[in-house]
């Protein structure tokens, strides 16, 4: 059985310039996914977003933010399956 992850202590202040630039790279590698791929790239990028969030240069809500920011606009020109 896994044990849950310890909780994080301090002060946490994310910084503006690591959820800009961090996640700046995966936004687009997600953006320009072709059809087909997207939800393979979207896996990778939320990766590394955790990654930035466990290294407290990110706040998981500025990472959900930008990558469903991303995320979206590309799933609505899909059209729906009947």
């Amino acid at each position: 059985m896994l044990k849950p992850a310890a909780p994080l202590r301090g002060n946490f202040t994310p910084t503006t310039t690591a959820a800009g630039n961090g996640l700046n790279g995966p936004a687009k590698f997600v953006a320009r996914a072709l059809k087909g791929k997207r939800n393979q790239s979207l896996y990778w990028a939320a990766c590394r977003a955790g990654e930035l969030v466990a290294k407290r240069e990110l706040s998981e809500p500025e990472a959900i933010n930008k990558l469903f920011g991303t995320a979206m606009p590309l799933s609505a020109s899909r059209p729906m399956k009947a």
